[in-house]
């Protein structure tokens, strides 16, 4: 992040590999935002102008400030996993995860619970207004090529490709009704 040429670098992958800038995102993690030099916040910048995303990676973990919302357009907030393990018992982490979805609501910005290994936590997060999750019970990590299509989910991962694109078409749903709501 403190390197000067890292958006430029970014923008001629970008063009050179026909990608669509919006569909690439930037985790920053806190550390990243703590050692922040004038440099670091003019790359957060230039790839925002480039049209990718910058999401706050880890959020509420270390040294949380409130100003980095402020201050740097993330595009979304990803809720520790911390906050995750336990949800279903622990009333602190459920206030926590509800008040952290409300302020990246009010400030226009998704957020992502990481961790998600049980379907009761699933719920429990989108109940609390977590837009999307990752975790085991989404899917294990693999190769994105497997996740172009449908048919693509159930070569990859089979006996578990039902429940990852159940999450998809729940998820483009929400995205959908989302979108008619603010339109």
């Amino acid at each position: 992040m403190r390197s000067t040429h890292l958006a430029a670098v970014v923008a001629q992958a970008l063009h050179a590999n026909g990608v669509d800038p919006a569909r690439v995102e930037f985790e920053i993690t806190e550390h990243v935002l703590l050692q922040q030099t004038n440099t670091s916040a003019g790359t957060l910048e230039r790839l925002r102008e480039l049209g990718t995303k910058i999401a706050l990676d880890d959020f509420g973990i270390g040294y949380s400030s409130l100003s980095y919302l402020r201050r740097i357009p993330f595009d979304r907030i990803k809720i520790d996993r911390d906050f995750v393990d336990g949800i279903e018992t622990c009333t602190a982490s459920q206030a926590i995860v509800s008040s952290v979805t409300r302020l990246a609501d009010a400030l226009g910005m998704a957020t992502t619970a990481e961790g998600v290994e049980s379907q009761g936590q699933l719920d429990l997060l989108r109940k609390l207004g977590c837009h999307e999750a990752q975790g085991y019970l989404i899917c294990e990590p693999a190769p994105g090529e497997h996740f172009a299509s449908p048919d693509g989910v159930r070569m990859a991962i089979p006996g578990k490709a039902d429940r990852v694109i159940r999450y998809r078409n729940a998820r483009a749903d929400a995205v959908n009704r989302k979108s008619l709501q603010s339109g």
